[in-house]
């Protein structure tokens, strides 16, 4: 960041804060505790959870979107780089347990000025399982994913579970506080990659799921919430989710330089 932006930065948000003081009688008791308050997340290691929480949704659509396509979102804290590529869709690399849902996701990634086909790009995809939980060691439902030159895609995973924020000590006192709850709704996470760049990084939410009318980091938007109905051709679930973006005109965008060449979605 340079220091000019950085001036710029800063004087906006004093000067919306000084104003905020004014606006709501805020008073020195009560500055006095929020300053505690910022000391206690700090000493647990938790200011970014709060920053993520409160303000990381806003900074991705506000920096990263496209009119006309797909809604970004944020990451979280659980994305790993180096998900192996899977040529054959298969997310798994564990068998699922009884309880578990097997879920078919299928689409088209298309560019939203001309409606063509991205050929050439790449979803890299993760999520919890069954029970909420991301695997953090390996791969298991993870992986990056080709998409076909006619910009089909296809890949098998599990119905999703929500689970709950992990914050433990302030971040969590403040949000009872709020009344909010910390538990994100079912959802899949997604890049795209066209070549060395990333156009869209966004998620899903499945829905009817829990929480989505309270997703404590407001990250659920209507084009977003996809609907699932029993797979056509055997147990689990299926779903459909079109990918808008803005493709890269460049001429180095294909496939990334350690994948296999597309083939058509099954």
């Amino acid at each position: 960041m340079t220091s000019d932006r950085l001036h710029i930065i800063a004087e906006r948000v004093i000067n919306d804060a000084r104003a905020a003081v004014t606006d709501l009688r805020i008073t020195e008791d009560e500055l006095h505790d929020a300053a505690e308050f910022f000391n206690q997340l700090g000493r647990a290691d938790e200011f970014a959870d709060l920053i993520d929480i409160f303000l990381g949704v806003t900074s991705v659509v506000a920096v990263r979107g496209t009119p006309g396509g797909t809604t970004p979102n944020l990451a979280g804290p659980y994305y790993k780089a180096g998900a192996p590529f899977r040529d054959s869709g298969l997310l798994y690399d564990q068998e699922l347990s009884s309880a578990e849902v097997p879920l078919v996701v299928r689409g088209r990634v298309t560019d939203v000025a001309t409606d063509s086909p991205v050929a050439g790009a790449v979803l890299d995809v993760w999520q919890a399982d069954g029970q909420g939980i991301y695997d953090e060691i390996g791969y298991h439902l993870r992986g990056r994913v080709p998409v076909a030159d006619d910009g089909s895609y296809e890949y098998r995973t599990v119905l999703p579970e929500g689970y709950q924020i992990p914050a433990k000590g302030p971040t969590t006192t403040l949000l009872e506080a709020l009344g909010q709850d910390n538990w994100r709704p079912a959802h899949i996470h997604l890049r795209v990659h066209v070549g060395d760049s990333t156009p869209l990084q966004t998620q899903f939410f499945m829905a009817g799921a829990d929480y989505l009318d309270s997703d404590p980091v407001s990250a659920v938007y209507d084009d977003l919430i996809v609907e699932h109905r029993p797979a056509g051709d055997g147990p689990g679930r299926e779903l459909d989710f079109d990918i808008r973006i803005s493709a890269p005109q460049s001429s180095t965008a294909g496939r990334l330089s350690d994948g296999p060449k597309a083939k058509a979605a099954s």
